[in-house]
């Protein structure tokens, strides 16, 4: 089992998120949701270079990542209630640096699509 770094709980706050039905709607959350983050201040992943039997330098790099979890919340988009589900952070490990099952680009393209929605005009004149 891979070695745990940490995770640690930010503020508690409400979050807004694209409408799954209809990207140009923002929703927010009618709660506020405890927001998590990962921590390797302690150096639990190891990031190392070393020589093997032929001479040859490999690299060893594993770094603190999040496990994921699915959670479904009540979220206002323009006065419709919806359940909608989230990926949260359940805990941190330290996982290869490049390991393909952790999708930071889908988190990402989400915030910054939302982002977009909300400085368009489309968005001001709802509000």
């Amino acid at each position: 089992k891979a070695p745990r770094c940490k995770h640690v709980e930010d503020d508690k706050k409400k979050i807004t998120v694209v409408d799954p039905d209809d990207e140009n709607t923002i929703c927010v959350s009618e709660t506020e949701i405890v927001l998590k983050y990962c921590d390797d201040t302690a150096g639990a992943c190891k990031k190392e270079q070393k020589r093997d039997p032929r001479g040859l330098i490999t690299t060893a790099c594993t770094c603190c990542l999040p496990v994921l979890e699915t959670k479904i919340h009540t979220f206002d988009c323009f006065g419709k209630k919806k359940d909608i589900e989230i990926r949260q952070i359940s805990s941190c490990q330290c996982q290869e640096c490049q390991n393909p099952d952790y999708q930071v680009d889908e988190a990402s393209a989400i915030v910054k699509r939302a982002e977009r929605i909300m400085e368009g005009p489309e968005f001001l004149s709802r509000v």
